[in-house]
């Protein structure tokens, strides 16, 4: 991930490369800047995703914002679709690593993709785990659905 800086007070206009609004003097903004490329502004704080080229990080940064997001309303439909996220990613890593050479296989980046493959079942095995039925005559189910939540955070 590459380095997210704060400025207070522009000293200049400034142009937001990710909605494209014009950024007045003396208000604050946030950039970044991946090695070799162009600098990104933004008036509001980016999302991590934002500070990534790595598409696995990408996607697990994406499936944990829809856990953070998961609502009562057809909390097992959404669950479903988290777990099939996760199980896609996991296949999409076997499909690298079955593809890489052998020698490659044995070395570092072969290892990294055997780990994110291992986490990744861990993290879908342990989610199918979670009883995530809530009661409607449960008192704080709001409660419950923090508790859900927590224990479906991963990796």
């Amino acid at each position: 991930m590459t380095q997210l800086h704060y400025v207070k007070k522009s000293r200049k206009e400034q142009k937001d490369t990710v909605t494209g609004e014009t950024i007045p003097v003396g208000s604050s903004y946030y950039w970044w800047q991946f090695a070799f490329s162009p600098k990104n502004i933004s008036k509001e704080r980016p999302k991590p995703q934002r500070l990534t080229r790595s598409d696995y990080e990408i996607t697990v940064m994406d499936i944990q914002d829809a856990i953070d997001g998961l609502t009562i309303d057809n909390l097992e439909d959404e669950v479903s679709i988290i777990v099939s996220n996760i199980d896609d990613l996991k296949e999409e890593c076997e499909e690298k690593l079955s593809n890489m050479p052998e020698q490659l296989q044995d070395g570092d980046v072969g290892q990294l993709l055997q780990e994110r493959i291992d986490t990744l079942e861990d993290w879908s095995s342990n989610i199918q785990g979670v009883d995530i039925s809530v009661d409607d005559d449960e008192e704080d189910v709001e409660q419950r659905l923090q508790d859900i939540i927590g224990e479906l955070q991963g990796p």
